[in-house]
């Protein structure tokens, strides 16, 4: 078993690991999204539809993000796009400290959103720059573990601290979480030099398709359409399943905090392992289609006789397996195929259906949840896994 995690960590570039290190503290800090239906009807009194329009505004915010992102990625590089946006929104978070009325709140989240995810497509582009091709999706694994250990404990300390200091305390964590990853980036990672900028280091083109801009590459788009399905399902983890556990099953926060630990523990305890099992032995396509299927599974998870607590041990452990099938997947195939010069839009446009997910998530499925109960959305739920298994499987860009 050592040999097995010695093997799974092994060949990958100190820059990679730098990244990680980065993504640890931030995502440690960064603890608003599990809580925002939350801190926004319980500890601002907004009503539960206003709790969706702000979540939404956050997924609006971050398609523009990414979108952003990718460009400035492009033109001014990965390096920079992470510095400025990890400073940006360190001091955006102490602003939302002071956000009263409605309209200040969607504002200033859609702001802190827009700056926010303009660092997800610097940061993929910069870690498939740094990363050797054979390694590759092991290295999109190992930033993955880094933001679920983070994730496994900023979630329970943000139970803690809401308990004990009031709903604002997330705010000025998740502010010292990125300034505090502004300052490793900085410190631990010099600016790459040009020659990487411009044309990477690591990743095989001859497979590029012969179109270079995104929106003319239509296998690559009707992959993020089907993606967005997958994406819609997926969030609602962080936006109906933690209402639906302090509504109607009378968690606390200090539980559903641990619940969406153990989401965080379980990735950094399996994945880099199965990964490594996986990478070269199983096709991209099976994986993702396998993993949008476990999607599915989970939410038929909440609709079985179980105790409630088992019901929602046994939907994070599924949905925490369908995740190591489905994202790093996902992020190394269109790492390996997008055009270099390119990179960063790609991975903008990646990050655009998962911005699209987030927007669609909170809005239509608390919406659904509020008219027609919390079943009626984990249905519609699987439904959307399914359409996104179906077409992922049948489409061309994930063959390889």
């Amino acid at each position: 078993m050592l040999n097995l995690y010695r093997r799974a960590y092994s060949g990958l570039s100190p820059e990679v690991w730098i990244l990680a290190l980065v993504m640890l503290v931030n995502r440690t800090g960064a603890m608003l999204m599990p809580f925002l239906s939350i801190v926004m009807t319980e500890g601002r009194g907004f009503t539960l539809a206003q709790a969706g329009y702000l979540m939404s505004a956050f997924g609006l915010g971050s398609i523009l993000g990414s979108w952003l992102g990718g460009k400035l990625t492009d033109s001014l590089g990965f390096y920079n796009v992470q510095l400025w946006s990890l400073l940006l929104t360190g001091v955006m978070f102490i602003l939302l400290t002071s956000a009263n009325s409605f309209t200040i709140n969607i504002l200033e989240i859609f702001a802190l959103s827009t700056v926010a995810e303009s660092f997800r497509p610097a940061n993929q582009a910069a870690i498939v720059s740094y990363s050797r091709p054979e390694s590759l999706t092991r290295s999109f694994g190992l930033q993955r573990l880094a933001f679920n250990l983070g994730y496994s404990i900023g979630p329970a300390l943000a139970g803690l601290l809401m308990v004990r200091f009031g709903h604002n305390a997330i705010f000025y964590m998740s502010a010292l979480g990125y300034l505090l990853s502004f300052f490793l980036l900085r410190l631990l990672l010099p600016a790459p030099p040009e020659t990487l900028l411009k044309e990477g280091k690591t990743v095989e083109k001859e497979k590029c398709p012969p179109v270079h801009k995104p929106w003319q590459n239509m296998p690559y788009l009707r992959f993020l359409f089907f993606n967005l399905f997958a994406v819609t399902g997926f969030f609602q983890l962080i936006s109906a399943i933690p209402a639906y556990w302090k509504k109607e099953i009378s968690f606390s926060e200090f539980e559903i905090g641990l619940l969406m630990g153990l989401n965080g523990l379980l990735i950094v305890l399996i994945e880099m392992p199965l990964l490594h099992q996986l990478e070269h032995r199983i096709s991209k396509r099976i994986s993702i289609t396998g993993g949008a299927l476990l999607f599915l599974l989970s939410y038929a998870a909440l609709l079985t006789n179980l105790p409630a607590v088992w019901a929602a041990v046994l939907y994070i452990f599924l949905i925490s397996i369908g995740e190591m099938f489905y994202m790093p997947f996902t992020s190394s195939l269109i790492g390996m195929k997008a055009p270099q010069r390119q990179l960063g839009q790609y991975m903008g446009w990646y990050s655009i259906s998962w911005g699209i997910g987030i927007v669609l998530a909170p809005t239509g499925g608390l919406y659904v949840a509020d008219h027609w109960g919390f079943d009626a959305l984990w249905y519609l739920s699987m439904g959307l896994c399914f359409l996104a298994a179906w077409g992922i499987w049948k489409g061309s860009y994930t063959r390889e």
